[in-house]
């Protein structure tokens, strides 16, 4: 299975505008989903050992390699994906075991570039499968909920798990997908631009994709706060972002555009823009 590089316009757009479009289960009758699910308050009393497992695979290929491996990525997804996605499309989700349904979701949450042709189907994962009463489980439920679209009433549950792990970096990332781009509460807004502060400070090696998340998060930000703070943190990530050797030339040249749109756009309104 031959895979692409991941990237960092894709991420910025799916940052910007998550617009994967949802789909029903294939086949015989559709159970009617109920949202938000029942996992979203369940209490965690289940023994996570084997997703624990499974997640500690996932976050050093996701967050601790040089360069995402991604023959290894692809061996995963033709493995533990294919299976899970005949009963999906048979409707047949009681038949999904919960390290199935973990594995699928967890792949996708990490990496969904390599996932991207699974999507509609993981979403009915969330939606219809039982899910064990496990903070791990729920932990990519929510992640792969967020990224499909499906936020309402998710935030209680995010602040949750971060009260249990609040250096998370998927639920941090995935967090800013859910609100970082909604209208401007300035609390709110300021706390993802902290993520994604936090973010690349904390993960050096995936600064290809978090100098993006910092001029997708940044630029919203400064566009309603109007702060010449945040105006100095956008044109940061865009320099990052520029010299990144991870980050094709074509992309490196796009952001170059972009900043020389925001450095003018700053200009009018007032702030102090690199050059004078």
């Amino acid at each position: 299975m031959k895979l692409r590089k991941p990237s960092g316009v894709v991420f910025l757009v799916g940052l910007i505008a998550i617009s994967v479009a949802q789909q029903t289960p294939r086949g015989g009758h559709t159970p009617k989903p109920s949202w938000p699910p029942s996992w979203v308050s369940t209490k965690w009393t289940y023994d996570d050992t084997e997703f624990r497992k499974v997640r500690e695979k996932l976050e050093q290929m996701k967050w601790h390699t040089d360069v995402p491996n991604l023959e290894t990525i692809g061996s995963w997804v033709d493995k533990y994906l294919p299976p899970v996605e005949k009963k999906v499309k048979a409707n047949r989700f009681k038949d999904v075991k919960p390290l199935e349904a973990y594995w699928a979701m967890a792949l996708w949450a990490y990496f969904p570039t390599e996932c991207q042709k699974h999507a509609p189907w993981v979403t009915d994962l969330v939606r219809f499968v039982p899910a064990p009463p496990s903070y791990e489980y729920v932990r990519v439920a929510a992640c792969v909920a967020i990224k499909q679209d499906e936020d309402n009433g998710l935030e209680p549950l995010m602040i949750r798990l971060l009260s249990k792990w609040s250096k998370d970096p998927l639920v941090r990332w995935r967090y800013i997908d859910l609100k970082g781009f909604d209208g401007y509460i300035p609390s709110i807004h300021d706390r993802m631009a902290r993520f994604a502060d936090e973010l690349y400070k904390e993960l050096p090696l995936r600064n290809e994709i978090l100098s993006v998340t910092g001029v997708a998060v940044y630029a919203g930000h400064w566009i309603r706060s109007k702060k010449q703070e945040s105006f100095n943190h956008l044109m940061f990530y865009f320099d990052e972002a520029i010299k990144n050797s991870q980050i094709s030339k074509p992309e490196q040249d796009r952001y170059r555009m972009l900043k020389k749109d925001y450095i003018e756009r700053g200009r009018k309104a007032g702030m102090k823009v690199p050059g004078g």
